[in-house]
Parts: C-alpha cells; sequence; structure tokens
C-alpha cells in the first residue's frame, strides 16, 4: 500500500513539469500585400518580458517559417524585410497541440520620400576611335574667353607653333 501511495504521489509531483515541458513547433507565412511570398525575409523569437533575441530564421521561397522546440509560454514575432515595414505580433504557445500555425502575415511596404537627385558624369578627356583621336573641350580648363589656340596648347600631343600651325603626334593638323 505505501509503494503506491509513493508512485502515485511522485506522479502528481511530476506531472506538472511534464506539462510544462512540452515543446511546440510555431510556423507561418510572410506575404506582402499583393499575397507575394517574401523569401529570404528574417523572422525572429523574442521574450516577450525583455525582447531578448531567442531564436531566428529565414523564410523559404513560399514564405514560410517554422521555429521548432519551442517552450510554452508568451512570445514577441518580428519579421524584417529589406524595403517593409517591420511587423511584430504577440503569440502565446499552449494548449494540447505542439503545433502552433499563425497563418499569415502581411507585411506593409516601407515608402520614403527621396530628396532631389542630382546625376553628375564626366566624360571622358580622350577618346580614341580607330586612327582617330577626340578630345572632349570640357575636359581642359582654361581662362574665361580664351581663345582656341589656348586650349589647343593644353591638348597633351598637340603643340602650335610661331606661325599658327597645329602639329599633333608630330604630324601637321590640316583640317
Amino acid at each position: 500500500m505505501k509503494t503506491k501511495i509513493l508512485i502515485l504521489f511522485t506522479a502528481l509531483l511530476l506531472f506538472p513539469f511534464l506539462l510544462f515541458s512540452q515543446k511546440y513547433n510555431l510556423r507561418g507565412t510572410v506575404l506582402d500585400t499583393s499575397a507575394a511570398p517574401l523569401a529570404g525575409g528574417t523572422v525572429m523569437l523574442l521574450a516577450k518580458a525583455d525582447s531578448s533575441l531567442l531564436a531566428f530564421t529565414r523564410t523559404n521561397e513560399a514564405g514560410a517559417f517554422e521555429f521548432k522546440n519551442q517552450p510554452a509560454g508568451e512570445y514577441l514575432l518580428r519579421c524584417t524585410y529589406f524595403g517593409y515595414q517591420n511587423l511584430q505580433k504577440a503569440v502565446r504557445l499552449e494548449g494540447a497541440g505542439n503545433v502552433v500555425d499563425i497563418g499569415t502575415l502581411n507585411m506593409l511596404t516601407k515608402s520614403q520620400m527621396l530628396k532631389e537627385v542630382e546625376i553628375k558624369g564626366d566624360a571622358n578627356p580622350v577618346t580614341i576611335k580607330q586612327d582617330t583621336i577626340e578630345f572632349n573641350a570640357g575636359s581642359f580648363k582654361v581662362k574665361d574667353n580664351a581663345v582656341v589656340e589656348d586650349l589647343l596648347k593644353k591638348l597633351p600631343g598637340v603643340e602650335v607653333q610661331r606661325d599658327g600651325t597645329v602639329r599633333a603626334q608630330g604630324e601637321e593638323v590640316k583640317t
């Protein structure tokens, strides 16, 4: 009789520990507002009390994710994806089943007004096309109201003679 009472007492003592040791699988799907899956999104499981990170995973090609073997309790689920607003949802893992499916999480796009954009580019100062060398006059600095001769003197390989003839790479330029 004492052994039966001892076994019953031990079973009753261990029963709450068995309940609390139950592990859950948490799963869901992350989509955008047009129901397209967001593959490669980051999903984090945070402690509700202090938002400390407990686990994280990435969504697959279908936008699905799963956290396995999580103890019962209250959590925060945070989803992040580049170009979308962060999404956070409170989750409670409890109950008889060991799989908790939170369904579909729809993330909203993040829009941000940009300031003006200025596109600048620099042309190449020298371009060689087969047997012709082209110089971009805007790439060479000369004084305001300068004459063509001042520009020609700045070009590499170009010489201006005293009589006004122009020589490029040792050959006289005729046109």
